[in-house]
């Protein structure tokens, strides 16, 4: 248990020392962003579409939540693990020596599980935030389709806060600017269905 302990303690500080943890929080931001347009995009669709039913809304979005989130794990997941591979055989190179069995080689490997978990969990728990009321509250669908919205423009709105903090630059400006991308997004599905409700 202490030596497991020790080897997440190195694991977290490669992390930090290497700047994996600036990449994951780019990857968060990205993806959290891609999350919301995404599933704000499909509501939109759903409602100028007709969709009434919460539980088709809510079974279409919770797949396309599952979906996006696979991808960005998988995808995160293999493209680090080809990065760290490589990184890790130019160290090799240098050092004329094997480094596979080295806490190196376990910080590589933990690296690439760490970004693939942020970047498949952040687009899922946005989506799942936003359709949240589908599956929790009893309500006409128009309403459940305004309080989604809602929460999409809060989740973008604080997503803007949070790099406005990163950048220490204007947070409202910032916060406003996401904002902005989940109304362009609405805008766009509304147009290209027609504009038409119901």
């Amino acid at each position: 248990m202490s030596s497991g302990w020790q080897l997440f303690k190195k694991n977290i500080h490669y992390l930090r020392s290497s700047g994996v943890t600036a990449l994951a929080r780019r990857y968060f931001v990205m993806n959290s962003f891609d999350g919301a347009l995404t599933t704000i995009g499909l509501l939109m669709g759903a409602f100028v579409g007709g969709l009434r039913e919460p539980h088709s809304v809510l079974a279409v979005s919770v797949s396309t939540a599952i979906a996006i989130g696979l991808s960005g794990a998988w995808g995160a997941f293999l493209t680090e693990k080809a990065e760290r591979k490589r990184e890790l055989k130019e160290w090799e190179h240098l050092l004329l020596r094997k480094l596979d069995k080295t806490d190196l080689a376990s910080a590589q490997r933990f690296a690439a599980y760490y970004v693939a978990a942020i970047d498949g969990l952040s687009p899922l728990l946005t989506s799942l935030i936003i359709i949240s009321p589908f599956a929790l509250l009893n309500a006409s669908a128009e309403s459940l389709y305004v309080y989604s919205f809602a929460l999409g423009a809060v989740v973008l709105f604080s997503l803007g806060l949070f790099l406005g903090h990163l950048s220490k630059e204007n947070k409202l400006a910032f916060g406003v600017k996401m904002l902005l991308a989940g109304v362009a997004a609405s805008a766009i599905s509304f147009l290209l269905l027609g504009g038409k409700i119901g």
